[in-house]
């Protein structure tokens, strides 16, 4: 960028250009990645949690006393995230505090995507068979 700006009657605007196309550059790099990289794995986490619920409750309603709750309870247990927020406060711990706030806000992201898809499953549920659960 310091040698654009040596061109003859247009450094000065060259260097505009830069200026605005480098961070739209940033901002479609950054959102390629989230699309390519970060939303399968929050999509496979709420779709894993919507039938981590939803499966229980259509079960319930063929079993009439299979309770759905606890198996939903039971499931969803190793999917929240209790690792990554203990790394999360160690890593803070240690004075690192950018890798600490990243697995935080992770953690907290993969709490709300499971509880997201739980929603989900028990609203369509509730929508499907007017209120019943077994």
């Amino acid at each position: 960028s310091i040698y654009i700006g040596h061109i003859a009657q247009v450094g000065s605007l060259a260097i505009s250009g830069l200026a605005v196309t480098f961070p739209l550059m940033n901002i479609s790099t950054a959102f390629g990645t989230l699309v390519g990289v970060g939303a399968a794995t929050m999509i496979s986490v709420l779709l894993a949690s919507f039938l981590t619920a939803i499966l229980p409750m259509l079960l319930s309603l063929r079993l009439p006393a299979l309770h759905a709750e606890p198996l939903i309870a039971g499931a969803l247990m190793p999917m929240l995230p209790g690792l990554m927020m203990t790394n999360a406060i160690q890593d803070s711990m240690r004075g690192d505090m950018v890798s600490g706030l990243s697995h935080g806000a992770l953690a907290i992201l993969t709490a709300c995507l499971v509880a997201c898809g739980v929603l989900i499953a028990e609203s369509l549920f509730r929508l499907l068979t007017g209120g019943m659960l077994g």
